[in-house]
């Protein structure tokens, strides 16, 4: 694990720690760490912690697929790409420009719904923070999906 978590030992919070890579099986992979304090009598006396791989993250969040042509993406507080169905796109930042959103500033507490025009279709982006746990450090959810998919739905 990131040599990070023994802060999180010395505070005594959860974290989800930021995505680093770790070699598994001889493999470069990219990962992220959750950890939790353990505690007797108030005293922080440990860290337990769980390492997830992101193709684990991915594989959940590749199923989630909004009005079924939509797509979903994870990414950490930091911008980097934890699931995205461009498989390519994992481990990189998350650049807003590609989805039309050129010099886009998300607020990083609160959810955030954007329409954009892309290619002369307007796409829908909501933007959600959560929360693992008790840490203080926000993930985020984001879906995005076409106009036109939503009208179809609704036509049905």
């Amino acid at each position: 694990m990131q040599s990070g978590i023994l802060y999180h030992y010395i505070t005594g919070q959860e974290a989800v720690i930021e995505p680093y890579f770790e070699t598994i099986n001889g493999q470069r992979t990219q990962i992220t760490s959750v950890v939790v304090p353990i505690r007797r009598n108030g005293r922080v006396i440990g860290v337990a912690g769980i390492d997830l791989e992101f193709i684990d993250i991915h594989e959940i969040v590749s199923h989630i697929k909004p009005y079924e042509e939509g797509y979903s993406v994870i990414f950490s507080n930091s911008g980097i790409i934890v699931s995205h169905p461009d498989v390519s796109q994992i481990g990189k930042n998350i650049n807003f420009s590609e989805l039309g959103l050129t010099g886009f500033k998300f607020n990083n507490s609160n959810k955030q719904t954007i329409i954009s025009n892309i290619q002369n279709e307007n796409i829908i982006v909501v933007i959600i923070p959560f929360y693992i746990g008790n840490s203080d450090n926000n993930w985020y959810a984001m879906s995005v999906v076409s106009e036109n998919a939503i009208r179809i739905s609704w036509d049905k």
